[in-house]
């Protein structure tokens, strides 16, 4: 069974972010730690076993190394940006057999750990079609090794002040809808619940917007006016609203549950 699990959105500045995160976009950021082999490091807004990753460039000789060279180039051009999403599964080395039977080109399965803050690790494999996770049309495939149970122990669900409870889409660029349309179909990363993609014609490829589920569509819109944010109606789809004004302007929709 596959399932959203993050969505990744690269910073220049992740103590900046953090707070701008918090302070003005009023999610509940809290580091999350480094990426050692990697030479990059992250922050985490948690809402449950779905979350966004915060990430950013700490050491640029290890990331390039690291075929991290795609998030090294954005962030010499650029303070902040969606740059990828995870989808997660049970069994990631099943899917890298399909992989290979529908003639998807894909890295791994390889292994992946972040150690904490406080010391702890977290560790994972990932699966990553086209080799290169970050700016890609497709999403990149994840199997925790810890449970679920374990893992939001050591990171607990935030309370977000804007009302945030779960991530339900993406809106994604893509160069041809239809060979788009068919990857994910073949894959079947349209049949996850509760999480919907939906595909803008861009030549710009990969993550454009994220959907959030909120308790109640009213406060959130009371929380950012309050703070002279404006939340305005999506085009057509009056029970979503796009948050117009902070680090990323339209790259937020909010629905309510």
């Amino acid at each position: 069974m596959l399932r959203f699990d993050h969505l990744v959105i690269a910073v220049r500045d992740l103590e900046n972010a953090v707070t701008e995160f918090r302070d003005v976009l009023g999610f509940d950021a809290q580091m999350g730690g480094r990426h050692e082999a990697f030479g990059t490091r992250n922050a985490i807004v948690r809402f449950g076993l779905d979350y966004l990753e915060l990430i950013s460039v700490e050491d640029e000789r290890l990331a390039l190394q690291s075929s991290r060279g795609a998030l090294v180039r954005f962030l010499a051009e650029h303070e902040i940006g969606l740059c990828a999403y995870a989808i997660a599964t049970e069994d990631l080395s099943s899917l890298a057999s399909l992989a290979l039977q529908l003639g998807i080109d894909a890295t791994g399965p390889f292994a992946m750990n972040r150690q904490r803050p406080d010391g702890s690790r977290l560790s994972w494999r990932l699966l990553v079609p086209g080799g290169d996770q970050y700016f890609q049309m497709w999403p990149f495939f994840i199997q925790w090794d810890q449970p679920d149970s374990e893992r939001l122990k050591m990171e607990r669900a935030g309370e977000h002040p804007n009302g945030s409870v779960g991530v339900s889409g993406i809106e994604i660029g893509v160069n041809d809808l239809r060979t788009a349309d068919a990857w994910y179909q073949s894959i079947g990363v349209e049949s996850v619940t509760g999480f919907q993609c939906l595909f803008i014609e861009d030549p710009m490829e990969g993550p454009r917007a994220v959907t959030l589920r909120v308790q109640d569509l009213r406060a959130t819109r009371h929380w950012y006016r309050s703070r002279s944010l404006r939340l305005e109606p999506a085009p057509g789809m009056p029970n979503r609203l796009c948050l117009m004004d902070g680090p990323l302007p339209g790259a937020f929709y909010f629905t309510a549950l």
